[in-house]
């Protein structure tokens, strides 16, 4: 129990002092740039972007018929008034936040888990590495997960209005971003903090509600990253109690396959695929 007890702890400490790490390559695999200070998206700043000139007619954005209802829909208390500027990234400012981001952070949050289950002896099926319900796991993804990206492009365009900059990927920065984000960033974050952190809290204080809310409170202040402001954040810690609960609420044995699922419709809703989709219905729009 002691060595769990500090392995956990270990893997929370290594997890929170990415956060701190002067100019931590955490930022870049989710951040659209709504930290404090000014705006970095995928680890690419303003320089590595390239913005796009007129992106919008005269008609401010927000208030055709199609996004305007659909953000207020999610968010009523929205003022909106000129159209935020529009960085297009490319596949090489995106891989220059990649590779870092892949030794800085998604390794440790892979290997600390293996370490814990080889120190204590844990099953990695007790961690959600198993497969025994797909076809309930892809019932309960496959809704949850449309809903879920379509609030998160909504949150999208919401902060961008309020940064000011617009972050939208090109065709093969979407591909390679889109297949970062489901192949590598959403199962190694649900093995972590759903899997191991969530799943092991649950067995010892056998309280699965409590180590619910400790997995999320941790998942959301993991992304206070590059100085992220609180809106951000608290869009991150309402998707990790989403994905906290459709792993509780399974039968037994937990599998990471929904969470897995719905977390990469999250992300690529709010970097990628949902800021694309709202692009190219805005520039056909224009027509």
């Amino acid at each position: 129990m002691k060595t769990a007890a500090v392995v956990v702890v270990a893997s929370l400490a290594l997890a929170m002092g990415e956060l701190i790490a002067p100019g931590s390559a955490l930022a870049g695999h989710q951040a659209q740039g709504f930290h404090n200070t000014g705006p970095v998206v995928g680890g690419a700043t303003l320089g590595t972007s390239r913005s796009v000139a007129v992106p919008f007619p005269d008609q401010p954005f927000m208030s055709r018929s199609f996004v305007r209802p659909f953000v207020r829909s999610f968010f009523p208390f929205t003022v909106v008034t000129a159209a935020p500027a529009v960085l297009r990234t490319s596949v090489a400012s995106s891989w220059s936040w990649m590779r870092l981001d892949l030794l800085v952070r998604l390794v440790p949050l892979t290997l600390a888990p293996l370490l814990f289950s080889w120190l204590t002896a844990t099953p990695l099926r007790s961690l959600g590495l198993v497969i025994t319900h797909p076809l309930r796991d892809l019932v309960v993804a496959i809704p949850v997960g449309l809903a879920a990206f379509a609030i998160a492009a909504g949150f999208n365009v919401y902060l961008s209005r309020r940064s000011g900059r617009w972050f939208v990927p090109t065709e093969p920065d979407l591909l390679v971003q889109s297949a970062y984000y489901l192949v590598l960033n959403a199962p190694i974050e649900e093995w972590f903090f759903r899997g191991f952190l969530q799943g092991s809290l649950a067995r010892w204080w056998n309280a699965p509600l409590l180590a619910v809310l400790a997995a999320t409170a941790v998942f959301g202040a993991y992304h206070f990253l590059d100085r992220w402001c609180w809106r951000p954040v608290v869009g991150a810690t309402a998707a990790g109690l989403t994905l906290g609960l459709i792993y509780l609420w399974q039968p037994s044995p937990a599998s990471l396959l929904a969470p897995v699922l719905v977390h990469a419709a999250i992300t690529c809703g709010f970097l990628s695929l949902g800021p694309y989709l709202v692009y190219r219905w805005r520039l056909f729009g224009r027509g």
